[in-house]
């Protein structure tokens, strides 16, 4: 992903989007500095997966989800809310 049409930044995560020809791509990038253990940087990106799945109408963007180290002490429904904030998601 090159330049972002828009960038979204929180405590937790950073969130780039960019239109695309077709479909939908989603891409979540959690580093070692967020985690040492690979679990915990598992369990992160399923969360984010997750919480992106109800986006499936969005056809034609590219996501690229960047977590920090404050997204580790998020629960679920703590980081649901800062992606659902800055993406405008209404709650489920």
């Amino acid at each position: 992903m090159q330049g972002a049409d828009f960038r979204f930044m929180t405590r937790a995560v950073t969130i780039k989007i960019q239109k695309k020809e077709t479909g939908r791509r989603l891409t979540v990038v959690v580093g070692t500095k967020v985690s040492k253990k690979a679990t915990e940087r598992n369990k992160i990106r399923r969360r984010v997966r997750a919480i992106m799945r109800d986006k499936k109408k969005d056809e034609g963007k590219e996501y690229v989800v960047i977590a920090h180290p404050g997204a580790k002490t998020l629960s679920f429904q703590e980081l649901k809310n800062e992606i659902e904030k800055q993406l405008l998601i209404p709650n489920s």
